[in-house]
């Protein structure tokens, strides 16, 4: 990816405008009913926080304001899995939460206790930030910690959470790692999960041609991120299991939407004509 693209990318990455009306309702609705602000003073305050974390994390989501959205309602498995096991007690990790929305969500939108909720980002900064965000420092029970899930091994509370965590969400998460990462970093997580019936799930970036791509070092530090098709993702959830001594039961939906249509015209996709986006959701067994 030459230096021109790079710029390029950074600068579609920031939206320099916005108007209240591409907020998603939900996250309206977040913002005044949880955190309590007026309406009137939506779109100040989200920029205001936008800007602030796109100078820690200069992520296309921060800086096009997409961290906002309710990912649960399209969440294959909320319904059948996480909701009626959270309102058993059971635990979940967000990993890579960012400004944690998706935690908040939980908690406000489907009534699940946040002190069973645990979120880990390499950012501490965005962590710190979103209680500013949701406004929610004094009253959210929720568990953060900042570490790097490459070599998490210092870390006192992932140390502490290591085989206690039922349920991981890893939204937009494992594709900032080339094959190598990944590995490394789904084996880190394994260490964290309770036993059969542990379940990791989430959503990425894949390919029809499940294969290495080029990406900006800031969606992921080697410069290349691996996407996956099906049969990679068979495949990568079979080694994992064999580097770990534990068993896997792996679903993967491919995501057919006009968002993704869209994206296939976007600058880190060019390259990529297979470039898809998929569910998936693999359970210990």
């Amino acid at each position: 990816m030459s230096a021109s693209e790079s710029q390029e990318g950074l600068d579609l990455d920031y939206r320099r405008t916005v108007t209240l009306d591409e907020i998603p309702p939900a996250g309206q609705a977040l913002l005044t009913k949880y955190s309590g602000l007026a309406q009137d003073e939506l779109l100040l305050h989200i920029l205001s926080i936008r800007d602030r974390a796109f100078k820690i994390s200069p992520y296309p989501c921060v800086g096009q304001v997409r961290f906002l959205g309710n990912v649960w309602p399209s969440t294959p498995y909320l319904e059948t899995n996480y909701l009626p096991r959270l309102r058993q007690g059971a635990t979940l990790l967000d990993v890579g939460c960012g400004l944690g929305q998706d935690i908040r969500f939980l908690v406000f939108a489907y009534g699940v206790n946040s002190s069973q909720l645990y979120g880990v980002d390499i950012q501490a900064g965005l962590m710190d930030l979103s209680y500013d965000l949701f406004r929610d420092r004094s009253t959210l029970k929720a568990t953060f910690f900042a570490t790097d899930l490459l070599d998490p091994a210092h870390d006192p509370t992932y140390s502490q959470l290591k085989g206690k965590l039922d349920l991981i969400h890893a939204s937009q998460f494992f594709h900032c790692w080339d094959w190598a990462g990944q590995i490394t970093v789904a084996k880190n997580v394994v260490a964290l999960t309770r036993g059969p019936g542990s379940t990791i799930s989430g959503t990425q970036v894949g390919s029809r041609d499940g294969a290495t791509y080029a990406i900006l070092k800031i969606c992921a530090n080697s410069g290349f991120h691996y996407r996956h098709s099906r049969n990679t993702w068979e495949k990568f959830w079979e080694q994992v299991g064999q580097e770990t001594g534990t068993q896997w039961n792996v679903d993967y939906h491919e995501i057919h939407s006009s968002a993704v249509e869209a994206s296939r015209s976007a600058w880190w996709a060019k390259n990529d004509p297979g470039m898809t986006m998929f569910w998936f959701s693999v359970t210990r067994i």
